[in-house]
């Protein structure tokens, strides 16, 4: 935490979801701790490609032929 009001607010936002407050101690560690095998568990849980939109804000001549490439290109 880089000042006393994101501690704070970090802290409210914990509390309010019943997080312990450990979770900001142990947050490092514990992200060292996981496997790339549970990390791919649970993007296969949470993740759905099928469903996935990507918003690219980019200059449309540019980037269309590309984007084309990768899958279908809905101008906005």
């Amino acid at each position: 935490m880089e000042t006393t009001d994101k501690l704070a607010f970090s802290l409210q936002v914990l509390r309010r979801y019943s997080v312990p407050d450990t979770y900001l101690r142990d947050f490092n560690a514990n992200l060292q701790s996981l496997t790339v095998g549970e990390v791919n568990e649970a993007l296969r849980k949470h993740i759905h490609p099928d469903t996935l939109k990507i918003i690219v804000y980019a200059d449309q001549s540019k980037v269309q032929a590309d984007l084309s490439k990768i899958g279908v290109v809905s101008l906005q």
